[in-house]
């Protein structure tokens, strides 16, 4: 489990094991791309509550900023998804897409 501060994310014993041999630090910088976060109207295991914080409409796709403590999460959506600032959404990450950084070195280690 790694705790982002506002949430946790689950992730494979695979990737703990890499992260606990391969880091000088305890803290790491987590990114992720906003086609790998998962959006849900109703609350759903392992999702995240957030609020949206702004929408970004490019062509046939759209761009949400959610919001989580002081947390800011971008999810790319359809542009028919109906998400304005402030509704209450659900997010997952996608653990297996995620990448994770030595927050002292900035080196990738996942």
């Amino acid at each position: 489990m790694l705790d982002a501060g506002a949430f946790e994310i689950s992730i494979p014993q695979n990737i703990a094991t890499i992260l606990k041999s391969g880091s000088s630090s305890p803290e790491f910088l987590i990114g992720i791309r906003p086609e790998d976060v998962r959006l849900s109207p109703t609350a759903e295991k392992g999702f995240v509550e957030s609020s949206g914080r702004s929408r970004r409409d490019i062509g046939n796709l759209a761009y949400v900023t959610l919001q989580v403590g002081n947390a800011l999460v971008v999810a790319q959506v359809p542009p028919t998804v109906n998400l304005n600032v402030g509704d209450k959404v659900f997010f997952q990450l996608d653990s297996e897409r995620i990448h994770v950084f030595d927050k002292k070195t900035e080196s990738l280690l996942i």
